[in-house]
C-alpha cells in the first residue's frame, strides 16, 4: 500500500520536485500495516523528503513515524503560499510512500537521510535545466551520485529519469548528471506535442523492476522530450518516434511516464521497486 507523503488535507501538493529517501525500521503492527506487504512484517518504510526544484517552498512536513492513519485526527492544511506556489506542477512524491502529518514551521530533513537511506526516488516535472540546477543547488546531485555510487535502489520519475542523462537540448540546453549515457531530445515526428495520455510499452528485456509488467501494458505520459532507445532501455514506447520509456542499469531505474498515474502498470512497478529496495 502506498499512501501520499502529504495527507489528505484538501489542496495539499508537493513542491515541484521531491527527492524521496527510503530507509526502514523496526516497528509495531501499526507501522507495519502502513508500509504493507512489500516491507513484510514488521518494517515500516520511512520516508525522507528533501525539496529539489522549481520554486523554494517555505517549509514541507518533516517525517513523524506513526502519524494518524486518515480518520484518525484532521490533517492541517499546507501554508496557501506553499501551495500556491507548487499547485501548478505537482509532482508524483504527492502520490507516492507513506504519509505524515503535515507540521507548518518545520524544515524537511536535508543531509542525514541521504546518508541513512537504504534507497531513493526522484520523481518531478518541469524544465530539465532548473532542475538539475535546484539538485546541485541543495548538494542533492552529490547525495544522489553516492546512494547510486554505494549500489542501493535509486529510481527516477518523468524529468527524474531525464536528469540521469548527459544532456538536454531543452530551453537552450543544459548539462545532466552523467549517470547514463544518452541526450534527451524534443520529439521531431510526434503528431503533436506534448506527448499526453495513455500509450501501451513494449518490453525490450528483462529485469526485477518490470517483472509482471507485459508488452501492451498501459502508462501515463507528460512529456515533450525524450530519451532515444540505448543499452539501458527496459521498455519502449512509440509516439511518432521510438523513445525509452524504462531504463535500467544495475541499481538505477527510471520511467519516463508517471507511474503513480498508471494505474495497475504503475503500482506493478513501484512495487517492485520496493521489493527491490526491501530485499
Amino acid at each position: 500500500t502506498i499512501r501520499s507523503p502529504f495527507g489528505n488535507a484538501a489542496n495539499s501538493r508537493a513542491p515541484p520536485t521531491t527527492a524521496i529517501w527510503l530507509t526502514r525500521k523496526p516497528c509495531g503492527a501499526r507501522m507495519a500495516a502502513l508500509a504493507g506487504e512489500a516491507a513484510g512484517p514488521g518494517v515500516a518504510v520511512t520516508v525522507g523528503v528533501g525539496l529539489g526544484v522549481g520554486v523554494d517552498a517555505p517549509t514541507w512536513p518533516t517525517p513523524t513515524p506513526g502519524a494518524p492513519l486518515p480518520g484518525d485526527a484532521p490533517v492541517d492544511p499546507p501554508p496557501p503560499q506553499a501551495a500556491n506556489a507548487a499547485a501548478s506542477n505537482a509532482p508524483p512524491a504527492s502520490e507516492a510512500k507513506t504519509r505524515w502529518r503535515h507540521r507548518p514551521g518545520r524544515d524537511p530533513p536535508r543531509a542525514d537521510p541521504p546518508r541513512r537511506a537504504e534507497a531513493a526516488i526522484l520523481p518531478g516535472d518541469g524544465a530539465f535545466g532548473a532542475t538539475v540546477d535546484a539538485l546541485r543547488r541543495r548538494g542533492f546531485d552529490e547525495a544522489i551520485r553516492a546512494t547510486i555510487a554505494a549500489g542501493r535502489p535509486f529510481l527516477g520519475i518523468c524529468v527524474g529519469m531525464q536528469v540521469l542523462f548527459d544532456s538536454s537540448d531543452e530551453f537552450g540546453g543544459a548539462a545532466g548528471l552523467g549517470i547514463l549515457p544518452g541526450e534527451v531530445r524534443r520529439f521531431t515526428a510526434a503528431p503533436r506535442v506534448p506527448h499526453m495520455g495513455w500509450n501501451d510499452l513494449l518490453i525490450e528485456r528483462s529485469h526485477p523492476f518490470v517483472d509482471g509488467v507485459a508488452t501492451g501494458s498501459w502508462a501515463y505520459f507528460l512529456h515533450s522530450y525524450r530519451v532515444a532507445q540505448t543499452d539501458t532501455t527496459v521498455a519502449s514506447c512509440d509516439y511518432g518516434e521510438r523513445f525509452a520509456a524504462i531504463v535500467a542499469r544495475d541499481n538505477v531505474m527510471a520511467t519516463q511516464f508517471h507511474p503513480e498515474k498508471s494505474r495497475l502498470t504503475g503500482g506493478v512497478l513501484l512495487d517492485n521497486f520496493l521489493r527491490i529496495a526491501l530485499a
